[in-house]
């Protein structure tokens, strides 16, 4: 120390410094800064981790720096330390290598800084805690074994498998990952040579013995997979392990190998089964299937050929339908000059990494035929109008090609008729002779009864052996009344009109439609009689008549008074009949109606008296039996024959003549009596 003041001698006093004894030590605080958290990769835990901070100490003193750690939420704990530390600037370094995988997650380090070996309670420094995060290591995966190996799926997995090997490698520990260590390894197979579609077939927990991992192939059931060349490819590590998620593909470019082989394709013609086509008319499809241990093969190639060989039998692959479930079709049309008979049908499969089927057949797939034609119904009718008991000959025109290619081949044609109430079955035949390969003829003989009257349609139709049909259009025809002739066969020469004898008229109805005479007892005739004999018109209303079971028509006929005497004339026949047509005799026959005379004497009275020279005047008037009713005989006038006779008391009989004729109906004469 130095010091001096006016009026004073200065003085300078010197004081040498003694630790602990004289003096005193001026000291600076060590400073820690810039820490460094450094993974050799990107943060594995397996990795070597370097930290770092930065330490000055302006007095050079020896320093001690401690590397504390701890995982956030836990307590800190002392990592390393380092004491001989001096300088300013210094880079202080600690590295670890011996993190576990239990210690992924967040982590927190700091540093602290004092002297050493003394140690001042104020002499200290210390950084903010650094945050990291230990992260799962990074792995690789090596192919032991397995690639392109084959598989023969049918027998699998017991007759045939392959065995899939892999290890897995801890790149940031730089050793094989132990035995026993969780990876979760998953073995994934594509289902099919041709998609993405991977499957999980197989997984392991943990590491095997000798630090390898192995499945069998296939760990799924066999007909998980198809048949090809199959991609396979390893995954490992991820959730639950202490390894990020890989795959092999990440370490090799590219994915394994496994061919799937099974036994040659199975193949078989379902269809046509026996079946028959109208040749260039029905279309024909071919179906078959395809299979092989597991189920129906799908995207085949397929081809179908007939046997005999043809064009149109023919089906390349690109003309096949793949139902994509085993089944395929194909459909083709008859050519139109294709031969008539019996076809076998062939079908082969193929398909890549598939042994080719055999070429299978069914014998007599199908059989050609045609479709039997007809044409031209028709009867024999003029306009198609006819009685029904008229032969009606209803005729068609059919033809079946293929009668000449088969034997056995026949056509039924039928006639069918709507009488009303929809059509029946009229009539029916075979045509089966070599003939009916070409245009034939087929007639129908029908007859009706009475109560087919109308308007009708008919028509054929045709069917052959292979059960195809065919049919006409419909016609019209028309069935009526039939056709009579009246036949004379008898009546009386006279009449009596007095009393009840009766005169009998015969005749008989003549179907010349069915050829017969006609027996039906309730057919309805009528017969007519004229009732003026001088006038060929007088006709009376007509008697109603049937026929007898014996085909003859009788009319017992008792004139009564409004028929006159004389020469009368009948007609008889049909008449409003439902069944026949009115016809009437050809011609009037004739006969005679007899009245009876009666005499009325007028003069002499009854009971006079006359001398023997006496002239007696005799009159009488001519009547009939109708004269009460009938004017035109009442009297009857210019008999024929008119005499007056006189009959004595004893017996003796006297002509009066002349007897005169009024030509009024009466008569006399004048008489002197002779013998009286």
């Amino acid at each position: 120390m130095n010091f001096s003041r006016e009026n004073y001698i200065s003085n300078i006093t010197t004081e040498n410094f003694v630790l602990g004894e004289s003096g005193f030590f001026l000291e600076t605080k060590p400073k820690i800064e810039n820490v460094q958290v450094i993974p050799s990769d990107d943060g594995g835990w397996g990795e070597t981790w370097t930290f770092k901070v930065t330490v000055s100490d302006e007095d050079l003193d020896n320093l001690v720096v401690r590397m504390w750690l701890r995982k956030v939420g836990s307590n800190w704990f002392l990592q390393d330390a380092n004491y001989s530390v001096k300088g300013t600037n210094v880079v202080v370094t600690f590295t670890k290598t011996d993190f576990a995988s239990t210690d992924i997650g967040d982590w927190e380090v700091k540093f602290n800084v004092t002297d050493y070996p003394h140690v001042d309670s104020w002499d200290m420094n210390e950084t903010a805690p650094v945050g990291f995060t230990l992260i799962q290591d990074d792995i690789n995966i090596t192919l032991v074994e397995g690639n392109d190996t084959v598989v023969n799926r049918s027998i699998a997995p017991a007759q045939s498998n392959a065995t899939f090997s892999v290890k897995i490698y801890d790149v940031d520990r730089k050793q094989w990952v132990g035995v026993g260590v969780p990876v979760n390894v998953k073995f994934y197979v594509s289902a099919d040579p041709y998609t993405s579609n991977f499957i999980e077939d197989s997984s392991v927990s943990s590491v095997q013995a000798g630090q390898f991992v192995n499945t069998t192939f296939p760990a799924q059931p066999r007909c998980t997979y198809d048949i090809g060349l199959l991609r396979w490819y390893v995954q490992a590590g991820g959730t639950g392990t202490a390894y990020k998620l890989v795959n092999s593909t990440q370490f090799y470019g590219d994915y394994f190998y496994v061919t799937m082989v099974t036994y040659p394709l199975q193949a078989v013609v379902q269809l046509p089964d026996n079946q028959t086509y109208r040749r260039a008319v029905d279309p024909i499809t071919f179906v078959g299937y395809v299979w092989d241990d597991c189920s129906g093969v799908k995207a085949a190639s397929i081809t179908f050929d007939t046997e005999p060989s043809t064009v149109w039998g023919h089906c390349d692959p690109s003309e096949v339908t793949d139902y994509n479930n085993g089944t395929y079709s194909c459909t083709v049309v008859s050519a139109s000059d294709a031969v008539l008979q019996w076809y076998n049908l062939s079908m082969q499969a193929s398909k890549q990494y598939y042994t080719s089927s055999d070429m299978v057949k069914k014998i007599d797939s199908f059989v050609l035929a045609t479709n039997p034609q007809i044409r031209n119904p028709r009867t024999d009718k003029v306009g198609n109008i006819g009685g029904w008991g008229e032969k009606w000959t209803f005729s068609v025109d059919v033809k079946d090609v293929d009668r000449a290619a088969y034997s056995f081949e026949r056509m039924n044609i039928s006639l069918w008729i709507d009488f009303g109430q929809g059509y029946e079955l009229v009539n029916s035949t075979l045509c089966t002779a070599v003939t009916c390969a070409d245009w034939t003829t087929v007639s129908f003989v029908q007859t009706f009864n009475c109560g087919k009257q109308g308007i009708k349609t008919f028509k054929f139709n045709v069917s052959d052996y292979w059960g195809y049909t065919n049919e006409t259009s419909e016609v019209s025809i028309t069935i009526e009344k039939d056709d009579v002739d009246i036949e004379f066969v008898s009546d009386p020469d006279y009449v009596d009109r007095e009393g009840s004898a009766t005169g009998q008229f015969v005749f008989r109805i003549y179907d010349t439609d069915r050829g017969e005479y006609v027996a039906n007892t309730s057919t309805v005739a009528r017969i007519w009689f004229t009732t003026n004999a001088s006038d060929a018109n007088s006709w009376d209303q007509g008697w109603l008549v049937h026929p007898s079971s014996d085909g003859f028509v009788y009319f017992n006929f008792n004139p009564d008074c409004n028929y006159s005497v004389g020469i009368q004339k009948w007609k008889a026949g049909t008449y409003n009949d439902a069944c026949y047509k009115d016809e009437l005799l050809s011609f009037y026959p004739e006969f005679e109606i007899r009245g009876q005379l009666k005499n009325l004497l007028t003069e002499p009275v009854s009971g006079s008296i006359f001398n023997v020279t006496q002239l007696i005047k005799i009159n009488f008037t001519t009547l009939s039996e109708c004269s009460d009713v009938r004017s035109d005989e009442n009297p009857v006038i210019n008999a024929s024959v008119y005499t007056i006779e006189l009959i004595s008391p004893y017996g003796v009989v006297e002509q009066c003549t002349p007897v005169n004729n009024s030509y009024n109906g009466w008569y006399n004469c004048t008489n002197r009596c002779k013998n009286c």
